[in-house]
């Protein structure tokens, strides 16, 4: 079979969950880049260059089946580092005929990820509506940004899905109306797995024109206190 070169195309980062093995997808690891040619994880096991791989992507609508190529591991002596991530290994895969639903996938994070991962995120808790108001779900954020949030939840919406969102800044006590897509999801079993909370990433694609400048004030203010995360 052809295998991609994993390095050849644009990558772009994704901390997407990936189930994976050489005889079925049982071990899980996390995204940490992507193009439309390969991927490369992090995960506590890891295999040597060649060894070919069943990939499952399921936190994904519709979920990706295919199957891949190790063409690298970072070195086993990073585990003695004191990195918090020291119990994890990073594998790149290339493809092997990837379906068309994966290109997609890529596709579709691409300028959602350049818009919300340019922008500083700030770790705040704020209460959040989600769906129109007479089938509201009300969750938490983690952290926000100009471009997105990170809500912690566990009955969430599918990925690709668009909906009214009511994010209410209680530190100044304005709420935000606007339009959000769901770009990926961590659920439960991931979460517990990589020490995250479950939950989903948003992107904005609508604010109230009312609320433009309020928002982008806010991040701005706290930015200027120096709350990078």
């Amino acid at each position: 079979m052809a295998v991609s070169k994993c390095r050849r195309g644009r990558r772009i980062g994704k901390r997407t969950p990936v189930h994976f093995g050489p005889l079925s997808p049982k071990y899980i690891g996390f995204m940490k880049n992507i193009s439309e040619t390969g991927l490369a994880l992090s995960s506590k096991i890891t295999f040597s260059s060649e060894t070919e791989l069943y990939i499952s992507i399921p936190d994904v609508t519709p979920p990706i089946e295919t199957q891949g190529r190790v063409m690298w591991t970072s070195d086993a002596r990073l585990l003695l580092s004191a990195s918090p991530f020291s119990n994890h290994l990073d594998m790149g895969i290339a493809l092997v005929n990837p379906p068309e639903s994966y290109r997609d996938f890529v596709k579709s994070v691409t300028e959602a990820f350049k818009e919300i991962r340019r922008e500083p995120r700030f770790e705040k808790v704020f209460k959040i509506s989600l769906g129109e108001e007479s089938q509201a779900q009300e969750a938490f954020t983690q952290n926000i940004s100009r471009g997105g949030l990170y809500v912690v939840m566990r009955d969430a919406p599918a990925v690709n899905t668009i909906l009214p969102v009511r994010l209410w800044l209680s530190e100044i006590n304005r709420m935000i109306h606007a339009e959000m897509q769901v770009m990926f999801m961590v659920r439960e079993k991931s979460a517990e797995l990589s020490g995250m909370n479950p939950g989903i990433g948003l992107r904005f694609t609508k604010i109230d024109p009312d609320d433009v400048a309020t928002f982008n004030a806010f991040i701005d203010g706290l930015a200027a206190k120096g709350k990078l995360d």
